[in-house]
């Protein structure tokens, strides 16, 4: 709707004339409009109309058909072009009357393409860019666009690869108000907020005041990387402030974009890097050709690029001819405001993008386009600002120094492209020849830096001879000074009295001890340090007294034991069921069921006291207090022993009795095997909460932060810990204590603790075996390790940046890979153990101890009885009452010999050939293999007959 408004307004201008030569009658005339604002780029436009009309070979265009140029007689006067109205006056000259441009060139700002590109596209008419690189261009669709130069979006990305390349994150960025300067390096923008690039200063800069404010903002902030993104001669304005505020001092690295090092233009600051467009010199005929129609032997950018741009149209029409299209648009006229749009604009613009390309450009290569009309083979040379070489000359010029590729054009993958830079031939501002600057305002560069450590596994290590350090934070130091570039020196030694740091109480005042102190005043005036490097945890109450940076790793508190810990042999375990409490009991009511049967039995009428038959004197005997507390005991053991309670009475108690020790012996064989399985499956320390138990040894270091953790833990079962919680002055002294059994866990940060147990192997001499050591339990007390400095340290924020910079690109992550990845040992790699334990001499000692003492009990009390009977055999019994003794005898009758017949005292002993004995009870007797037992015998009489 634009195009005709503004046409409606217009008045027929006066045409521009047609360059090249003239064309013969019987000829097809394709017009192709020039919207171009310098001489150079116009003289190449004609050059390049000669050259696609040329006969031979290399002709593309069939034989009857002749380009020819139109572009207005004072086309100077795109110069002075700014607004949509000015781009109509000229664009109108080029599509009136019969001479009506089927393409159009053009144009030379990417301001002037997206104003142009409302009427090209209006008509349907291709718009071919050469030098507008404006991301907006191309991305409308039914708009037939096509450009021979890379994209502002594509310029972008090749810089987002350069600082990828050298690790730059913080920068300024300074650009133009225009839509070159605010879209140009959108996707830049884009790529470095997401990859969390810090650009400290953004300024969009149009005036001088601009200007200046932007550069003391970014030199205040010690800013190292300057990206400027704007025209010519905006970009050479800044430069010059710069140069004038004497802020090009070493260490200082410019930017600029195509739009400086693409123009005849030389900034007075060399060492600037930038990125135009590539070029490929060939021997092919083309640029042969245009190299000797301009008559020099360097060709520059924008002129190789409209000539290509030409190549490409022609290649385009070739191929819209073929199939048999007609290309004739209709004239426009500007007077009356009517439109005529050109049906086959989008057609031809297809054939330029997609068809089989008949043009080889003046790189030496068949260009190639993504479907929105963007070359999809992007190159850009990377090149530095340089001084002569010879002495005596003052001149500067642009230097190649690096190469950059993407294959995939718009579709952008860091993968798939390819940037190289040959550093050793780069000239940095300030500097000269050398080593790459880095993108940081470097307070420690020139330092020499007191680091004090503390040797632990593997964040530092000590070699005693050789007297050098390694482990991941001497890997971090490594970092710093080789990998980020900064040019500080160093001197690392070891803290004097081998703590980390904590609070102890020195004639009557309290002071930091270890690494704290020593940042603190030297431990009370010795050698103080600017920084620690070191496995020292960050927490609350030294964050008081010093500065940490941000942690470099995150840990949490685990606890270090032996694999196949078992619990401490008990020999009294299968006590352990009943509490002594229990056991108690259980004597008290064997003793007193014993006093009750004894009392009842001997006053009861029915009890074995008062037995009815007066001869039955041993069942009067036998529930005297002794054989009561005989089966007591007897039947607490599940024995059936004899006499039994005759009276009611006794047996109502024996019932009792006898259900009470089935509860028990039930409840005690139940406790019994449910204590035998849990202590099976506690045999392993698995966590904080066996330690608590108490039946463990286990140790941490003193003064320490693990330490502080017990004793200011609001867990009151882990504040009691402390009493029970021993101290060891190192992590080896530590770990050596676990590994002889004199601890039976050690209790440290999980990073060290971690690394301990995939290094120790269970036999020394067997690489990659069994590990003899592993952490139990979760985590606890999470915290992380940090560098630490003195509460005033300049180098505070500094090395804190660095450090998340390290953790942000993985270098943290392949220094704590390079150490704990690989062991001495296979964790992995678990020791067999059975399901089940079976029961041995530790846990059913105690059975047998009680066996031995009863014999030799038993010994003692058989002495006693031969030593008695020894000295009164028959007591204080008469014959007479021996001989009432119930015989229980066995009569063995052997062929011819004698009888021998005893009765239990030994009384009455007959020797006679062919005995007799009958009496009370004969009738009970058994028969067994010719053997006669008698029982139940009072008295007998000796006959001589033979049984």
């Amino acid at each position: 709707m634009l195009f005709s408004a503004v046409l409606s307004l217009l008045l027929v201008q006066q045409l521009g004339g047609e360059n090249g030569a003239v064309a013969s009658e019987d000829k097809q005339k394709v017009y192709l409009g020039a919207f171009v604002e310098y001489e150079a780029d116009l003289a190449a436009f004609d050059i390049a109309l000669d050259y696609q009309n040329l006969p031979g070979a290399n002709r593309i265009l069939p034989d009857n058909v002749e380009l020819v140029g139109h572009y207005p007689a004072a086309h100077s006067r795109l110069a002075n072009v700014t607004n949509s109205l000015e781009v109509s006056h000229q664009f109108c000259a080029m599509v009136s009357g019969d001479r009506a441009v089927t393409a159009v060139v053009g144009a030379s700002t990417s301001d002037i393409s997206l104003k142009l590109v409302d009427f090209t596209g209006a008509l349907r008419i291709p718009l071919i860019g050469f030098s507008a690189t404006t991301p907006h261009l191309g991305s409308t669709p039914h708009i037939p666009f096509i450009r021979v130069v890379p994209s502002d979006s594509a310029q972008s990305r090749a810089i987002f690869d350069l600082f990828e390349l050298w690790n730059w994150e913080r920068l300024a960025l300074l650009t133009s108000t225009t839509v070159y300067g605010t879209d140009g390096l959108r996707e830049f923008e884009r790529e470095a907020f997401q990859n969390a690039y810090q650009i400290r200063s953004l300024w969009r800069v149009e005036t001088d005041e601009d200007i200046d404010a932007a550069i003391a903002t970014t030199f205040s902030l010690g800013i190292k990387v300057i990206l400027i993104h704007a025209e010519e001669q905006l970009t050479s304005r800044i430069l010059q402030k710069a140069v004038d505020a004497d802020l090009t001092s070493d260490g200082h690295v410019f930017i600029v974009t195509d739009a400086l090092t693409t123009s005849s233009t030389i900034p007075p600051l060399p060492g600037l890097l930038g990125f135009r467009a590539a070029s490929r010199e060939n021997t092919g005929p083309a640029l042969a050709y245009l190299k000797e129609r301009l008559g020099k032997e360097h060709v520059d950018v924008y002129e190789r690029l409209v000539f290509d741009a030409v190549g490409q149209f022609a290649s385009g029409l070739r191929r819209t001819l073929d199939q048999g299209v007609a290309v004739n648009p209709s004239g426009v006229d500007c007077s009356t405001g009517n439109k005529a749009v050109f049906r086959q604009g989008l057609v031809l613009q297809q054939n330029m993008v997609t068809a089989p390309n008949l043009y080889t450009s003046l790189d030496g290569v068949t260009m190639k386009f993504d479907s929105a009309g963007n070359p999809a083979n992007v190159q850009f040379d990377i090149v530095n600002l340089q001084p002569s070489p010879v002495d005596g000359d003052d001149s500067l010029s642009w230097q190649k120094v690096g190469f950059y590729e993407s294959p995939v054009g718009g579709q952008y993958s860091a993968n798939s492209s390819t940037i190289f830079v040959n550093e050793t031939n780069v000239y940095w501002v300030g500097r000269g020849f050398g080593e790459r600057p880095s993108d940081r305002d470097n307070i420690v560069n020139g330092q020499h830096l007191q680091i004090v450590t503390l040797h632990e596994e593997p964040f530092m290590m000590y070699d005693e001879e050789t007297g050098e350090f390694s482990g991941i934070c001497k890997g971090m130091l490594d970092v710093l000074q080789h990998d980020y570039g900064f040019n500080f020196t160093y001197e690392l030694f070891l803290v004097e009295d081998g703590n980390f740091g904590g609070v102890e109480i020195v004639d009557g005042e309290s002071r930091w001890n270890g690494m704290v102190g020593t940042l603190i005043d030297g431990l009370g005036g010795g050698r103080r340090a600017d920084m620690a490097v070191a496995s020292l945890t960050i927490n609350h109450e030294r964050s008081k007294v010093i500065s940490f940076t941000e942690p470099y790793i995150d840990l949490g508190l685990t606890i270090l034991v032996k694999r196949g810990t078992t619990t401490p042999a008990n020999h009294w375990g299968f006590f352990e069921p009943f509490t002594a409490e229990l056991w108690g009991a259980i004597a008290g009511l064997i003793i007193l069921y014993a006093l009750c049967i004894a009392f009842v039995e001997h006053f009861s009428p029915q009890g074995r006291r008062q037995a009815t038959d007066p001869d039955d004197k041993e069942a009067a005997r036998s529930m005297n207090l002794p054989n009561a507390i005989w089966l007591a005991s007897a039947s607490f053991v599940a024995l059936g022993v004899e006499p039994i309670p005759r009276s009611l009475a006794g047996r109502l108690l024996t019932i009792a009795y006898f259900f009470a020790l089935l509860i028990l012996s039930a409840t005690f064989t139940a406790n019994l095997a449910a204590f035998l399985v849990s202590t099976q499956d506690s045999d392993d320390i698995s966590g904080l909460a066996d330690l608590k138990t108490g039946k463990w040894a286990y140790a941490t270091i003193g003064n320490s932060d693990p330490y502080s953790y017990f004793e200011r833990s609001s867990d009151s079962t882990e504040r009691a810990m402390v009493g029970k919680l021993r101290t060891v002055g190192s992590t080896d002294e530590g770990i050596q204590a676990v590994v002889d059994d004199r601890l039976d866990a050690f209790i440290w940060d999980s990073a060290v603790l971690d690394y301990q147990a995939v290094n120790v192997p269970l036999d020394p001499e067997e690489e990659g075996g069994q590990c003899l050591m592993q952490t139990a339990g979760r985590l606890f007390s999470h915290s992380g390790y940090g560098l630490a400095l003195p509460r005033d340290s300049p180098f505070a924020e500094f090395f804190s940046q660095q450090v998340l910079r390290m953790r942000g690109d993985g270098r943290m992550l392949q220094l704590r890979n390079q150490y704990f990845s690989q062991g001495k040992c296979d964790p992995d790699l678990d020791v067999e153990i059975s399901d089940t334990t079976p029961m041995g001499w530790d846990n059913m000692a105690g059975i047998f101890y009680i066996y031995f003492w009863t014999m030799a009990a038993a010994a003692v009390v058989l002495l006693l009885e031969i030593l008695y009977f020894k000295f009164y055999p028959k007591g204080s019994r008469t014959p007479e009452e021996a001989e009432e003794d119930p015989i229980d005898a066995v009569i063995v009758p052997l062929k011819n010999n004698p009888v021998a017949l005893s009765n239990r005292s030994g009384v009455g002993l007959l020797s006679a050939k062919g005995a007799e004995a009958e009496g009370d009870g004969m009738d009970n007797r058994e028969e067994n293999n010719g053997h006669i037992r008698l029982r139940g015998m009072s008295r007998f009489e000796k006959k001589s007959s033979v049984i």
